[in-house]
């Protein structure tokens, strides 16, 4: 989307899963080259490090837009390499204070005053509480909630179709160092 948009500069991408980046940046190459609005002014950069332990302090208050879905306490398994926040954080109460809470805090702090944080995240059968966490963490940095979305996953045979939340938190105000 970033390569595909008239819109931005910059795009800085996570994943502490080292097998993924060099895909990463064969999909950038070829973005790149088939972009109608690349014209060397975008730029990306790509960072195989735990989004909680990444430090973005070069980026403090530069982002407009900060879009994450992340893995949902221990539903999601990308690899069972160290770095993997269910193996870092095994617990559900561990997971929230230690992944989410860090990850949440990167982003406030990478974005603009009036920027916005879109966090795509759900509950799970093992980790009731990430919903509620996550709305209690983005009120103790003074993000504004301001809408939930509903991201369609699939259709269900014959039930409608299942949903996930994608939250709308607005950075507003004086703007909060945490440390």
């Amino acid at each position: 989307g970033f390569y595909a948009s008239e819109h931005g500069e910059l795009f800085v991408g996570i994943d502490p899963r080292k097998e993924n980046h060099p895909i990463y940046e064969e999909q950038a190459e070829f973005y790149k080259k088939h972009s109608t609005f690349f014209e060397n002014e975008k730029r990306h950069e790509l960072i195989c490090q735990p989004a909680e332990d990444v430090d973005l302090s070069k980026y403090e208050g530069m982002m407009d837009i900060v879009f994450t879905s992340p893995p949902y306490f221990d539903t999601e398994k990308y690899s069972d390499e160290p770095t993997q926040s269910y193996i870092k954080y095994p617990t559900e109460d561990k997971w929230i204070d230690g992944f989410l809470f860090e990850t949440m805090k990167n982003c406030y702090e990478s974005l603009k005053k009036n920027g916005y944080l879109l966090l795509n995240i759900a509950n799970t059968s093992s980790g009731k509480s990430i919903e509620k966490a996550t709305l209690d963490i983005s009120k103790g940095f003074g993000l504004v909630h301001e809408k939930t979305l509903q991201l369609t996953l699939s259709s269900v045979m014959g039930a409608g179709y299942k949903y996930e939340p994608i939250y709308v938190f607005k950075k507003s105000g004086e703007w909060l160092k945490w440390n």
